[in-house]
């Protein structure tokens, strides 16, 4: 199609959509250049192949990347761990605000069905060899797991389950927030068909479980935490809480990251300073968010 041809960007300026607008060409040819649009628009031209499963018709004569496509597309903007937190984000039950159009709850973010999976995003992702950023968007998905339910569940998973290069502890990756179904007796006991625990280790009969601000006080909560715990340990799961305070401190976090490790009958074999420096710079980016 004819440059003179294009479909006009006005009504996507005056839009809800943030600004600077992000939109992909496949021709350079096809670029506008105008003071208003430098200032509103920013473009960007893709010359890889376009697979079915790129885009989502939102409606209203809008197409958007799709979620997998969004991956990779960051993978050439992000670092691999903002990377990977994304990839939390997406196959995750949460959504980070938009503080521009968005108020935003005292929890810090949304909550809402899953955009992806990792298998998609690696079925995705090995489907367009050749693009940019694909190498990067690989080498995250093996950190990657499905649902995470808030954003400090996912640094406390990335924490702990990123290899010492990274900065994190090495732990095999948990399952988020799946299902422990009781025995008979302990069923009857708790009232419940099944308990989710926010990281769960099946091999171990080891859960562990963010201790949030917010969802963990006062005098019920606290009791059916209890209750919950006690059931978990009448089935022989063990449940270690790990706090908001314990996951920012970096003394206090390694002390939870030697328990859990005492728990699996593992050692935390990391080598300073090599692995100190990359633990900062792993929670710089993680808490940057």
């Amino acid at each position: 199609m004819p440059p003179s041809e294009l479909p006009t960007v006005e009504p996507l300026e005056s839009s809800e959509l943030t600004l600077p607008l992000h939109i992909m060409l496949g021709d350079p040819n096809a670029r506008r250049v105008s003071q208003a649009i430098s200032q509103t628009v920013k473009q960007h031209v893709f010359r890889g192949k376009s697979p079915v499963g790129c885009f989502i018709n939102v409606g209203g004569g809008l197409i958007v990347s799709s979620p997998e496509f969004c991956f990779l597309q960051m993978a050439g903007k992000l670092s691999l761990i903002e990377l990977i937190s994304l990839g939390y984000e997406l196959c995750g039950t949460y959504s980070m605000p938009v503080p521009s159009v968005q108020e935003l709850p005292a929890w810090g973010f949304y909550s809402r069905e899953p955009l992806t999976s990792t298998k998609k995003l690696g079925a995705f992702v090995d489907n367009m060899s050749g693009v940019k950023g694909v190498q990067k968007a690989k080498r995250a998905l093996r950190y990657l797991q499905d649902g995470s339910a808030s954003p400090m569940e996912t640094n406390l998973t990335i924490l702990l389950t990123l290899p010492y290069k990274l900065g994190g502890y090495g732990f095999p990756l948990p399952k988020l927030n799946s299902r422990i179904v009781p025995v008979k007796s302990a069923k009857q006991t708790a009232g419940k068909i099944f308990y989710s625990c926010d990281l769960f280790w099946p091999d171990y009969d080891l859960a562990v479980e963010y201790d949030s601000d917010f969802f963990h006080t006062g005098s019920e909560r606290i009791a059916e935490d209890s209750k919950r715990r006690n059931t978990l340990s009448s089935i022989g799961v063990l449940v270690i809480t790990v706090t908001n305070r314990q996951i920012r401190s970096t003394t206090e976090f390694e002390k939870a990251a030697k328990l859990i490790a005492g728990n699996m009958d593992r050692r935390l074999l990391y080598k300073n300073p090599g692995f100190a420096t990359a633990h900062r710079e792993l929670r710089s980016q993680l808490f940057l968010r």
